[in-house]
């Protein structure tokens, strides 16, 4: 995979910062689901 991601970043400036943006889209998909569960966590530690 680490080919295929230096092969993205050397295409085109363009490439690089569809694949920068595309990176940044999943970092805050995941954080946000982080937040989810901690604040589902939170309600489970309130409620029992």
């Amino acid at each position: 995979m680490e080919a295929t991601r230096d092969q993205k970043r050397s295409a085109s400036p363009f490439a690089a910062a569809s694949w920068s943006m595309e990176l940044k889209d999943l970092e805050l998909r995941a954080a946000v689901e982080a937040g989810r569960e901690a604040a589902q966590e939170k309600k489970r530690e309130a409620a029992g």
